[in-house]
């Protein structure tokens, strides 16, 4: 059932609507479950997890769709045809994109596949990166570094060791690290440091990856 319908009921005088979405695998209702699966104990069974899992239509779901739409390329018309619980938990899992996409990126997110991302997973993946970014804060401030950013700390020590990374904050200046960051998201890998440690290599101008000028340095 579509938010549009669910809000025409609603000013039709149904205020209290329990919408139970059901799984399409055995049919695309109750009926069509009952004659595919001709289980009665187990089709009880999925009615009452369905109940349990029922969503309560709620008329000021209306500003989550301005909200979802000012946000990605959905139209009101594209929005208001989603069952208001694919309403709902695509307002969630923007709200929680928010944290990890640039505005830009997440306007450019197609709305089939906010829709298919299953929440519950996103939630766990979310947590487990959250406790990767403490634990990589923490590593960050024990490491006491001194010309490396915590930005750039976090982008590096996913392609360098940590005894490298001292090396990168020790010996390197800012145009230097800024070369070793540029090089490395553009090869996407680690690269050759002896070519930016000053005591190894001392003529960057003499390096094979590109150097990267003032403005183009990173965090």
């Amino acid at each position: 059932m579509s938010y549009k319908l669910c809000h025409q009921l609603y000013d039709y005088g149904f205020k209290n609507l329990n919408i139970i979405q059901i799984d399409s695998f055995y049919g695309k209702d109750l009926t069509e479950w009952a004659i595919n699966i001709r289980n009665n104990i187990l089709l009880k069974n999925l009615v009452e997890t369905w109940y349990k899992n029922r969503y309560t239509f709620n008329i000021n779901d209306f500003s989550e769709i301005n909200i979802i739409k000012d946000k990605t390329k959905a139209t009101i018309n594209t929005l208001q045809s989603l069952s208001p619980l694919q309403l709902n938990n695509t307002y969630k899992l923007i709200t929680m994109f928010e944290n990890y996409f640039e505005k830009e990126d997440l306007k450019n997110l197609e709305l089939s596949k906010l829709i298919n991302v299953d929440i519950e997973q996103f939630t766990l993946f979310s947590e487990l990166l959250k406790n990767n970014i403490i634990t990589r804060t923490k590593c960050f401030s024990e490491l006491n570094l001194t010309n490396l950013t915590e930005g750039q700390y976090n982008l590096l020590v996913n392609y360098y060791k940590t005894e490298e990374l001292l090396s990168i904050d020790s010996h390197c200046n800012k145009r230097q690290i800024s070369s070793i960051i540029c090089n490395t998201k553009k090869y996407k890998k680690s690269i050759d440091l002896s070519k930016y440690i000053p005591s190894i290599y001392s003529n960057i101008e003499d390096s094979l990856y590109e150097v990267a000028v003032d403005n183009d340095i990173p965090f």
